[in-house]
């Protein structure tokens, strides 16, 4: 075992020191992996600036490019058998919603500071056709060779699509079939909360998106004729898919998440309420008591840019399959008597 691979476990026990960062920074240049520990050491940095977008583009560009280029992000993972890769998220504090100067916003993504003290581990990917029927024992998936779809795949192997026309509840039955019980240790899984979800996907930023301030679809699966960019920016118009494509298919954001904007809606643990925003509590908010409806995140293959911006919340009946809505999965360690 290498000095990177201490680092990282000790970094799952005391991950707010900033000396162990930096160490396993310093191991992975000694290792052979500069890139690597370039964008591990930006990462950093990007986390510590002040929640200034301006002052963040510098950093973010630095790191969009490192991640184009194909270098990989250097966290703590743990894979589970099914085929699951979580990256681990340490707690912290973070801007959830979106300021009142950003362009296209809507008036539920009130700006507010928001703090997690709890760590958690956050699927990598979205849940594949292939890991929910190996779950689950049956496929849902409108874009699969038996699915109401299958014209727009034939040829195609969707194995590795993210799994869609899933509905909240048998997200969570996925999650219940994952979680287990064994020697004190209670290994729940579940779906992320609407404040995890931004945290994560956010890896540290407060512009439109992980990666900047402008949304092209080569950098995303979502309708390549509706980019985002600031007001008067012209964009040029990328490709179409018109359907979901393979997990892990675009650049991950700066903690290893791949597909947080665009691919599919991503279905969340909490109830939606317009205005909980304005009302909920600042550390760990799980959500207003019960409505009718679940949040979504993350926009889909169909959307336009600004529909999948790191703010942008939606919602549904938890009954609800359509063929745009998939999930993740938050994985939790509880210890018990």
């Amino acid at each position: 075992m290498g000095a990177s691979d201490l680092l990282l476990r000790a970094l799952l026990h005391d991950y707010h020191d900033p000396l162990l960062w930096l160490a396993l920074a310093d191991a992975l240049e000694e290792e052979g992996l500069p890139a690597e520990a370039n964008l591990l050491r930006l990462t950093r940095q990007l986390e510590t600036l002040p929640r200034n977008p301006h002052l963040q583009l510098e950093v973010i560009a630095q790191i969009e490019r490192l991640l184009l280029a194909g270098v990989q992000p250097v966290r703590p993972r743990w894979q589970h058998p099914e085929g699951l890769t979580f990256v681990f998220i340490p707690p912290g504090r973070f801007w959830m919603g979106s300021p009142p100067e950003e362009d296209r916003r809507h008036d539920d993504e009130w700006w507010h500071e928001v703090e997690l003290t709890k760590p958690f581990w956050i699927s990598t990917h979205l849940v594949t056709q292939r890991q929910f029927r190996q779950v689950m024992h049956y496929n849902p998936s409108a874009f699969s060779p038996q699915g109401e779809m299958a014209s727009e795949v034939q040829g195609l192997v969707t194995e590795d699509f993210p799994v869609d026309s899933v509905s909240w509840y048998e997200a969570i039955e996925f999650c219940n079939r994952l979680t287990r019980r064994e020697q004190g240790v209670l290994e729940l899984y579940r779906l992320p909360t609407e404040a995890e979800w931004e945290y994560a996907c956010r890896a540290g930023t407060t512009t439109e998106f992980a990666h900047g301030s402008s949304l092209s679809s080569y950098r995303a699966n979502f309708d390549g004729s509706s980019p985002y960019g600031k007001p008067g920016e012209e964009l040029p118009f990328g490709p179409s898919l018109g359907r979901p494509c393979p997990v892990g298919s675009y650049p991950p954001n700066a903690w290893g998440l791949y597909d947080m904007h665009g691919q599919l809606d991503e279905w969340c643990l909490d109830w939606y309420e317009e205005e909980y925003y304005r009302y909920g509590p600042r550390c760990d908010p799980p959500g207003p008591d019960e409505t009718d409806m679940k949040v979504l995140r993350g926009g889909t293959w169909s959307n336009a840019g600004r529909f999948c911006r790191s703010a942008f919340r939606w919602r549904a009946d938890p009954e609800y399959r359509q063929q745009e809505k998939g999930f993740r999965v938050v994985r939790e360690l509880l210890y018990t008597t």
